[in-house]
């Protein structure tokens, strides 16, 4: 037996076509994902966020348990029975945090040879006012000082169900827009806890999120 697999492996070759066609296969789930992108962007001011999270049952508010053994695309406009909660545990958050510290750490080794991590850990105050018939974000760095007024806009949404982690999640597409400091009193306040890992084009944020009084 050991002969005819030895003798098997002989004839593969050393350099394999992409398919019996010359072309490589396209990968459904990342074809859905891609043309969901590439339909919504190219506009200025456009945001790509995903959000790690749950999908829940709005009827038993537990987690949505799909019939699929991998990741899968939710179509939109049958999910009106889910919602997706961006939620996370303070275990989940400090094992992201460890694994993100950790890796942080070893592209500032003199030895790593990729690109570096950079590091920002943030304090920041949101306060939203109403204006028309929209909501203007004011954010405020509490070291700093430094303030930021913006209008978000949803465009669109992709949920995805991930049933072999224990977070699903979401892939936002929104415009954000500055605006000038509105008037008047804000109707809502919160406090944010940010740590924020860049790497090249790719920002990562784990964030907890307080109200005014906390």
């Amino acid at each position: 037996m050991s002969h005819i697999v030895k003798r098997c492996r002989s004839k593969i070759p050393a350099v394999l076509e992409d398919s019996i066609f010359g072309i490589q296969p396209v990968n459904d789930f990342v074809r859905v994902v891609s043309d969901f992108l590439y339909y919504h962007v190219g506009r200025e001011h456009i945001e790509i966020e995903a959000k790690l999270g749950v999908l829940v049952n709005k009827q038993t508010r537990e987690r949505i348990n799909l019939p699929v053994n991998c990741e899968t695309v939710i179509k939109p406009d049958e999910s009106s029975w889910m919602s997706f909660e961006s939620n996370m545990t303070l275990e989940q958050h400090r094992h992201f945090n460890e694994l993100l510290n950790k890796r942080f750490t070893e592209t500032k080794s003199s030895t790593f040879k990729g690109k570096p991590i950079e590091y920002k850990h943030t304090y920041e105050t949101d306060r939203f006012y109403i204006v028309g018939n929209g909501k203007i974000r004011v954010t405020s760095n509490q070291k700093t000082g430094e303030v930021v007024s913006s209008k978000k806009i949803r465009v669109a949404n992709l949920d995805i169900y991930s049933p072999n982690t224990k977070l699903d999640y979401r892939i936002s597409v929104n415009l954000e827009r500055p605006r000038g400091m509105p008037n008047g009193s804000h109707s809502f306040e919160r406090n944010k806890d940010r740590l924020c890992y860049t790497h090249q084009i790719i920002k990562v944020d784990l964030t907890q999120v307080k109200g005014a009084d906390a």
